[in-house]
């Protein structure tokens, strides 16, 4: 199994609505995708919790780990919510958890996702 890794750091756009913070990054498609390609998102975290927003629809959890192959346009925007009143960092900062697509050929559920 071959693995591509793309981090999503700064820059986040970071703003409070209600008690949740919101950091929010655009991004693109990743380009040259083969049929047998699964592209993830992984989300990490040292115990920060939060609801991943994938382009408006609601992917789950995190930290962890979302097939989004099929769910990418050319252009996207990955939402993290988080309950808070605090806002942690500023525009351009990042968020308190590890964000990366990996993109992997052959891949299957059991496989793990660095």
């Amino acid at each position: 199994m071959a693995l591509h890794t793309i981090r999503l750091r700064a820059p986040w756009k970071c703003w409070q609505e209600d008690a949740c913070i919101h950091w929010e990054r655009p991004f693109g498609c990743p380009t040259n995708l083969s049929e047998d390609e699964v592209v993830r998102l992984v989300l990490r975290s040292d115990g920060t919790r939060a609801v991943a927003v994938l382009n408006g629809e609601v992917l789950g959890n995190a930290p962890g780990v979302y097939d989004v192959t099929g769910r990418l346009a050319r252009r996207n925007t990955i939402v993290l919510r988080m309950e808070g009143d605090e806002r942690i960092g500023g525009s351009g900062a990042e968020p308190p958890l590890d964000v990366r697509l990996v993109i992997a050929s052959g891949f299957s559920e059991d496989d793990p996702v660095t």
